[in-house]
């Protein structure tokens, strides 16, 4: 657990060497996913070099980070100790106390079945939770796993996701944990700080707790906090980053630029399937272009993201044999109609024909976005822009899907797929809370209570 806290100190290091003035929430939700992303570069830096990882390698190498960011910050003396500040404190009312109260029962609950049932998922089991527990014990990256002769996609598939998730895992298993599911379990405890940090920005204490909690109890995606999977952490990265552009955009604070950058840097670390949110980020920076004219930060933002895809891309097609994950697409572009129809129809059908996945998100969502069209189009809002193009993007993949060698579709869209709108619900719920039209509403509504 040490190893643990201390990628959460270095996590907060780095949030306060790029400033002090984000919340408490901020402060403390953006700190362990760096942290986690820290040890995974540190940990693959490590196997690039031949250095064996170990739990005093990897203590050293965190601690050594650490120590340069505190003698950094201590020298510009730039630290923001964890205490409430003014804008800090929530306004607590009985209807606040009443979601705090529901969201700590389902958190409670969550957790306990992190803590207590070990990784079952069979992804999980024959992918990189296996990895990481051979990572553990072999102390590289490039484990024996990578010497079996594997014979086609199939086989190695699990296992050259990049590396974030499998090296988190190893990270915990190193440190003398049994389930790696507590770092899924902590994540998505960091996510829940940093939205309720940011959307408290845009409303009142009470409205921002009731859509995080609705947020949180999204069906499918809060199972998925109690699952060892990659598909809810890249979702809690994606979203990070994206609601911080928003910021960026809205109040030109280049503190959240730089905190976006980071997280979907992690994100790609993630699953190289993030490169389609890069994209929908190039669109929305060449909006903000037209307004504001500025070009530098955000070209280096674009470059930088894509390096992780880029680096990860080199390593396989160097080190690791057999891992071209290409044959599951088709390598060329295409037009069959018949395919797009079929592939966006049944991806539309999961989405919003089936509510035991996600409850009443996409439902609410389509309202909401429909109810805000001309403010959407006049006014050029960034978050819708980004779900619809990302959502689109996104689904082409499926579409670029070469389905004779991968498999039966339906099995892809309800599973993969299906886990690939973990990146979408919280930003569903953000532009549900946020958007003109509930703004408007909320408003009506607090005038009404309060009167």
């Amino acid at each position: 657990m040490i190893i643990l806290f201390l990628l959460f100190i270095t996590g907060f290091l780095i949030v306060n060497s790029i400033s002090t003035s984000f919340s408490v929430y901020e402060m403390v939700g953006f700190s362990f996913p760096i942290g986690l992303g820290i040890s995974s570069f540190l940990m693959f830096l490590f196997t690039i070099l031949k250095i064996k990882i170990t739990l005093l390698s990897l203590f050293l190498g965190i601690l050594i980070i650490a120590g340069f960011l505190g003698f950094l910050i201590y020298y510009q003396k730039k630290i923001k100790l964890l205490s409430f500040h003014s804008d800090d404190k929530p306004l607590i009312t009985l209807s606040w106390i009443l979601c705090f109260g529901l969201l700590s029962y389902f958190l409670y609950a969550i957790g306990m079945k992190c803590f207590y049932f070990l990784p079952a998922e069979y992804d999980s089991l024959t992918g990189y939770d296996l990895l990481a527990k051979t990572m553990a014990a072999e102390g590289t990256f490039k484990t024996s796993i990578f010497d079996y002769p594997y014979l086609n996609a199939y086989g190695i598939a699990r296992f050259i996701y990049p590396p974030y998730v499998a090296n988190s895992f190893a990270t915990a298993y190193i440190s003398g944990l049994e389930n790696s599911k507590i770092v899924i379990f902590l994540l998505f405890l960091s996510f829940i700080l940093v939205f309720y940090g940011l959307i408290r920005k845009k409303i009142n204490d009470t409205w921002a707790l009731f859509f995080t909690t609705l947020m949180a109890i999204t069906p499918e995606m809060f199972s998925h906090a109690a699952l060892a999977l990659t598909n809810l952490p890249n979702g809690i990265l994606t979203s990070i980053s994206v609601i911080c552009i928003l910021f960026y955009f809205s109040e030109r604070e280049k503190k959240y630029l730089f905190i976006s950058l980071i997280f979907m840097i992690l994100s790609n670390w993630s699953r190289s399937d993030s490169i389609v949110y890069v994209m929908a980020m190039v669109i929305l920076f060449i909006l903000d272009f037209k307004k504001n004219k500025e070009w530098k930060l955000p070209l280096i933002y674009i470059l930088i993201s894509f390096l992780p895809f880029i680096i990860w891309s080199i390593y396989l097609k160097t080190t690791i044999s057999n891992a071209d994950s290409s044959q599951f697409f088709v390598k060329h572009i295409f037009w069959d109609y018949d395919k797009f129809t079929l592939v966006f129809g049944k991806a539309l059908i999961l989405i919003l024909g089936n509510g035991l996945y996600f409850g009443i998100t996409f439902y609410i969502a389509v309202v909401i976005i429909a109810l805000n069209t001309v403010d959407i189009i006049t006014k050029q809002i960034p978050l819708a822009i980004f779900i619809l193009t990302a959502w689109f993007g996104y689904t082409l993949l499926y579409y670029q899907m070469d389905y004779s060698f991968a498999g039966n579709i339906d099995a892809y869209i309800n599973a993969s797929y299906k886990r690939g709108m973990f990146n979408f619900v919280p930003l569903c719920w953000f532009f549900v809370a946020t958007s003109p039209f509930s703004e408007k509403w909320i408003n009506k509504i607090d005038k009404y209570i309060y009167k």
